[in-house]
């Protein structure tokens, strides 16, 4: 992560955005797996989550606002485990809670997302991005963002 924002401070006015874990923009492709309880979860870390229309207001900020060589985390204000946001998911869809898995099957499937989705914790401070770029998240957790993705 360094390294990518070096580089992107070598740019004439090179600012590095964080982004949280984007939800929101694929509920055409989400609710169906929901609903049919296709996308299993397991207890794991938390994460920083952030709402893509969220995402998109906070790099207009960052291109009007954003200082250059400036690094700004963007992200809700509850991190959250992906078992979490995706049983609120269900319930804004009105599907049934999603399959709880033991981690081992998982970590088989798919060991490196597994390794970062249940084995992180990752905590980060949008201060500065509020600070600095006016900006604040519409949707201050997955609880009313993922309620405005069944909704949209």
């Amino acid at each position: 992560m360094r390294s990518t924002e070096q580089q992107a401070f070598t740019a004439p006015h090179g600012i590095a955005l964080r982004y949280g874990m984007f939800y929101g923009g694929d509920t055409a492709r989400i609710r169906p797996q929901l609903m049919k309880r296709r996308l299993p979860v397991a207890d794991g870390g938390l994460l920083p989550w952030v709402h893509v229309e969220d995402a998109a207001a906070a790099t207009v900020a960052a291109l009007e606002q954003g200082r250059a060589g400036q690094a700004y985390n963007v992200a809700d204000d509850e991190p959250a485990t992906f078992a979490q946001v995706f049983t609120a998911m269900a319930r804004s869809f009105g599907a049934p809670p999603p399959r709880r898995l033991p981690a081992w099957p998982l970590r088989l499937a798919a060991p490196l997302v597994v390794a970062f989705a249940m084995d992180t914790n990752l905590r980060v401070s949008t201060a500065k991005a509020q600070t600095e770029l006016g900006w604040r998240p519409a949707y201050p957790s997955y609880r009313e963002g993922v309620v405005a993705m069944a909704r949209g």
